[in-house]
Parts: C-alpha cells; structure tokens; sequence
C-alpha cells in the first residue's frame, strides 16, 4: 500500500477516535525483506469505517483544490489490499 493511503486510513482513525488503527512499515510471509505500508487493526468493522471516512476526506480535498493524492488513486490502493493475521490483529497492506 502505498504510504498516502496508509496515514489517510490512521488519520481518519484518529478523527472517528476509539480505533485502535496503525499505519506501518511491513515485510510479511513471502516478501522477502521488501517493505511496503500497512494499518494494524484488531475491527474489521473499525478498518471499514476508517477506509470509507478516509475516502471521503479525499473526496472533499479534491472539491476543495488540496489534492495530492486523490480518491481514484486511494480507492485503486483499497481495492488491492492484502491481510495477514498473525495473533496481534489483522495487518492490511
């Protein structure tokens, strides 16, 4: 995941408050030692509801003319995720 989409997902996360969702650095199973960025979550339902008011937050910069990266690129990014759960939640990358 690319590390926009990442720190959109937390910052939504933090606005909402009471998520428990961190964005990372990961090399998981069968990466090899290549890092990518990813969010932490112990909700699904958490991560679903960070996804979608990150999304509208990108949708309202693009309104506004404060775009950098843009909601088609953030839902590309969202529709390619990847999980892993290892016993600390679900990483999604």
């Amino acid at each position: 995941m690319r590390k926009e989409a990442a720190k959109a997902i937390e910052k939504a996360a933090n606005i909402i408050g009471g998520m428990n969702i961190t964005a990372s650095l990961y090399s998981g199973r069968g990466m090899y030692g290549k890092q990518t960025w990813s969010v932490t979550s112990d909700s699904s339902s958490e991560m679903l509801g960070a996804v979608a008011y990150a999304g509208a937050e990108l949708a309202r910069a693009e309104v506004d003319g404060e775009v950098e990266f843009d909601v088609d690129d953030f839902v590309e990014e969202v529709t390619l995720l990847t999980t892993d759960s290892m016993g600390r939640g679900t990483v999604w990358y």
